[in-house]
């Protein structure tokens, strides 16, 4: 298997992505599992420009409405503490 096909294989992905974020100091993952709701979605976003850039009609990271979906995924998957209403604003954000 090549290193490719183990990081699109989904027991993986989430590891990569908190190694890539702290490698290259694209923000602090730990905000987003064990910050407040409120912090957790600003650094998210915060991630989300450095990565994505930001676009230019919405002032969102490119890709928002997709990326907060599969946030929204997995905060359903891990046990974070406080998620249910991490996943109730990211609701509300998405039904605007």
């Amino acid at each position: 298997m090549s290193n490719k096909e183990l990081a699109l294989d989904p027991k993986y992905t989430f590891q990569l992505a908190g190694w890539y974020l702290t490698k290259h100091d694209k923000g602090d993952i730990t905000k987003i599992i064990s910050g407040t709701p409120d912090l957790a979605l600003k650094e998210f976003n915060i991630i989300g420009v450095k990565v994505n850039g930001t676009n230019k009609k919405t002032g969102l990271p490119n890709g928002y409405e997709e990326r907060m979906k599969y946030f929204r995924d997995t905060l359903e998957t891990l046990n974070v503490e406080g998620r249910e209403v991490i996943i109730q604003q990211i609701d509300a954000k998405l039904s605007k």
